[in-house]
């Protein structure tokens, strides 16, 4: 067994999850939803540049489809339980490694950048609480 590096913060009761005892999750319908708002997005704004090519602006990229949000739970404290929905149990994201490699499995998912995967990254790298958080702040050289 390794030392534990990262612990898994539940959105609602703000406590650590203990292995057995929740997970970190998101939910498809979620997902479907933001792949349907963000292809009517790419249709309805830009200027078409060239023969499918279009540019942004600023304001059309921050109002469009905002990404889907993972969440952390403990079971006792999911509010959709039934949610069909991609889990990953919070003892198989104790440690870097563990986090790393969740993170090279989860892309090869297309669905992958339509979520904030990213912010869990960078909240667990800069100790922000949120999520995923290391047991011991640790040294980013930015």
């Amino acid at each position: 067994m390794s030392t534990r590096e990262l612990n898994v913060i539940c959105d609602a009761c703000k406590l650590p999850v203990g292995d057995g005892e929740g997970y970190v999750w998101i939910d498809y319908g979620e997902i479907n939803r933001f792949e349907t708002a963000f292809r009517t997005w790419e249709e309805e704004t830009g200027t078409e540049v060239a023969p499918g090519r279009k540019v942004r602006n600023i304001m059309d990229l921050y109002n469009g489809p905002k990404r889907v949000r993972w969440q952390a739970h403990h079971k006792t404290c999911d509010p959709d339980v039934g949610a069909g929905s991609y889990t990953i149990e919070a003892e198989r994201l104790r440690t870097w490694a563990d986090l790393a490699d969740w993170t090279a499995q989860l892309m090869g998912l297309r669905w992958l950048s339509g979520t904030d995967w990213s912010d869990v990254l960078r909240s667990a790298a800069h100790s922000a609480g949120l999520r995923v958080t290391p047991v011991t702040p640790p040294t980013v050289n930015t």
